[in-house]
């Protein structure tokens, strides 16, 4: 059953281009994106990297992704403009 629903919300998300029900998400403060939000403090945030240091070695390995971009300045900050 878990895998089937897996299965759904991949598909409802990268093929149909929608969000499925099931995506994990993060809730980050709105001042915290106009202050600038660093890109590796976001990974660590939302629970898809251990540490600013494995994060930071998965930009440099092109491993992360903001908004289908690769991110490829681990001194990047994220803002509202990048909400999608």
């Amino acid at each position: 059953d878990k895998a089937e629903a897996a299965a759904e919300t991949a598909k409802q998300t990268f093929e149909q281009g929608r969000l499925g029900a099931d995506l994990p998400a993060i809730e980050v403060a709105k001042a915290d994106l106009q202050q600038g939000l660093g890109v590796l403090a976001a990974f660590v945030k939302a629970g898809l990297v251990a540490s600013n240091s494995e994060a930071r070695r998965q930009v440099q390995g092109g491993g992360l992704k903001v908004n289908d971009a690769a991110v490829t300045d681990d001194k990047a900050q994220l803002t509202l403009k990048d909400l999608t």
